[in-house]
């Protein structure tokens, strides 16, 4: 899981099979710090096959324990044990770099 912070935070991550989060498993992030842009990772290991998990991400100020900000949600499915038929989808947006149709570039 990745997240960013706007300022110094600690990164926790709350991982359950349903919904509620009843026997969810906290997994401890490291330090977002302005020498890492605010952003850090937390790996998540030994999660089921094909199966739809919950997570929260919290961020909590590292000096002041449980100032906590509002947590962020999300429902990964993790990929089959088998070689099943999986699809990808890639895109991309380079209108909003100035470079799509009618955009005009100037000197």
């Amino acid at each position: 899981m990745w997240a960013r912070a706007d300022r110094t935070a600690r990164m926790w991550v709350e991982v359950a099979r349903t919904p509620d989060f009843r026997r969810a498993v906290t997994v401890p992030g490291p330090v977002l710090t302005a020498e890492t842009h605010h952003t850090g990772r937390a790996d998540l290991h030994g999660l089921p096959s094909g199966q739809e998990h919950f997570y929260r991400v919290h961020l909590e100020d590292p000096d002041r324990h449980g100032v906590v900000g509002e947590a962020l949600t999300g429902r990964p499915v993790t990929a089959p044990r088998h070689r099943t038929d999986v699809r990808f989808l890639r895109s991309g947006d380079m209108v909003g770099q100035g470079f799509g149709a009618g955009s005009t570039a100037t000197s």
